[in-house]
């Protein structure tokens, strides 16, 4: 499948960026309802914004733009472990296990992850 970016139009718009998420939400609990224990786990590569947007969808977490009351503020290279319990015919259960490990980098190599960061990007549309 083709990417969403495009030199012409630049960054995508913070709503833009909610509905493309919400559409890989639906996908991941697609992919959740046919698994089978000997599929073992999947793994999905995401910037901070779109790992802050992707949970809130999952958990249920109600959208919105501009100024927000709670972010999952992720470091950059950070690792995060979400198991999800789909129930066919409804009921799903999405469970943040881990968030942020860096086990894996030097604590000098270690950046991102602020409010400040996170915040800015939903205030300023355009800077994801």
């Amino acid at each position: 499948k083709v990417g969403w970016w495009t030199r012409q139009q630049g960054c995508e718009t913070v709503p833009q960026a909610q509905e493309r998420i919400r559409a890989v939400a639906a996908w991941l609990w697609s992919v959740a309802e046919a698994w089978k224990k000997e599929d073992g786990a999947m793994c999905i590569v995401v910037h901070g914004m779109f790992i802050d947007i992707l949970i809130k969808v999952l958990t249920g977490v109600a959208l919105t733009t501009g100024k927000q009351q709670a972010v999952y503020c992720s470091k950059n290279a950070g690792v995060h472990v979400l198991e999800l319990r789909a129930s066919l015919g409804g009921g799903n259960v999405a469970g943040l296990q881990r968030f942020n490990v860096l086990e894996h980098m030097p604590a000098a190599m270690q950046t991102g992850g602020s409010v400040e960061g996170l915040d800015d990007c939903y205030m300023h549309e355009g800077t994801a």
